[in-house]
């Protein structure tokens, strides 16, 4: 696979525990391509 991705955007419109739950498979991607720039989308009310 090529390794010179350059932005990643991650949707998650669902509870803040699924967020936080993400959270690791987001470091992992952030290890891999370490200059990629991630964009997350969430729901307004895990936003707060």
């Amino acid at each position: 696979m090529h390794n010179k991705l350059l932005s990643i955007c991650i949707l998650r419109l669902s509870a803040i525990g699924d967020v936080c739950h993400t959270l690791a498979v987001i470091q992992a991607i952030q290890r891999k391509y370490p200059s990629a720039e991630i964009t997350w989308i969430i729901g307004q009310n895990e936003a707060y």
